[in-house]
């Protein structure tokens, strides 16, 4: 089976080039600092002049976020070659269109992919599944919004934070994973907010269906009392009646939670079958 190694790296980045290329080659450098690593991603980082395979170093003055993606399941690694984006692509071309309309998040370096098939010459073959998926991002030093509730200035980040998701729906802009572990919060100064987003890939532009839009506020808070300040400072932004979007927002986080209390309760069902039956 032949491998075939697609790069592509931000015109404001051309000297990453060979950062990405090494981590697509070599995957994740033994000194890399680990950040995360879960069932469908890792994510690591490697500081200026770091290693990242081989010979080559972090040419870039910032430290540099990686995301690897798993290798996809069937079919989706032949779905990702022909008719969908790779949660990667998808990554690196979200993080530039949001920049270009005036939302923050880390700025993108690039994205790589991995695809196996058969060569015949060159480069030229047969590519028709792909493995492996690299998203490479600056590293930002702000913390996300998980526990914001508890945080001295949460009223105050309440008002900024229902803003700034009015705005975002005036854009069109629907994030599917839209929850505090996915945004960043820069604190001013002057005391005012910057909200930076993260885990890019599954989004959607040109969106002004209401129902679909509200579902961001589904996991905003495990707390139905700050789900209702945030949808409140969110009607008052976007100018909408307050008593209608508290009650949208609510019935968002509600339904998620029943189905994720429903799969919780069919995952704990299967590891007891499976536990019944290792014990036969």
């Amino acid at each position: 089976m032949a491998i075939r190694y697609h790069i592509a790296v931000s015109d404001r980045y051309p000297e990453a080039e060979k950062l990405v290329k090494a981590v697509t080659t070599c995957g994740k450098p033994e000194d890399a600092p680990l950040v995360y690593i879960g069932r469908r991603n890792t994510l690591f980082y490697i500081v200026p002049g770091g290693k990242c395979g081989g010979d080559t170093t972090n040419p870039l003055p910032f430290a540099v976020n990686v995301k690897a993606f798993r290798i996809p399941p069937f079919p989706n690694g032949y779905i990702y070659r022909t008719f969908r984006a790779s949660k990667a692509r998808r990554s690196y071309l979200n993080g530039l269109k949001l920049l270009a309309m005036g939302f923050m998040t880390p700025q993108p370096v690039g994205y790589s992919e991995i695809h196996t098939g058969m060569r015949f010459s060159g480069n030229k073959g047969v590519w028709p599944r792909m493995t492996r998926s690299y998203y490479f991002c600056e590293q930002i030093p702000f913390p996300n919004m998980r526990g914001w509730e508890e945080r001295p200035d949460a009223e105050a980040l309440v008002k900024a934070f229902g803003a700034e998701i009015a705005r975002i729906h005036a854009s069109g802009i629907w994030f599917h994973d839209f929850s505090p572990g996915n945004v960043l919060v820069e604190t001013k100064a002057d005391g005012d907010y910057k909200f930076y987003y993260v885990d890019l890939n599954r989004m959607d532009f040109n969106i002004h269906d209401p129902k679909k839009l509200m579902q961001m506020f589904k996991t905003v808070s495990w707390h139905d009392s700050w789900t209702e300040r945030i949808a409140q400072a969110y009607a008052s932004a976007a100018g909408k009646d307050p008593s209608a979007t508290v009650a949208a927002a609510i019935e968002a986080a509600h339904q998620w939670r029943d189905g994720h209390a429903k799969k919780e309760r069919l995952k704990g069902y299967i590891k007891k079958m499976r536990a019944a039956d290792q014990d036969k």
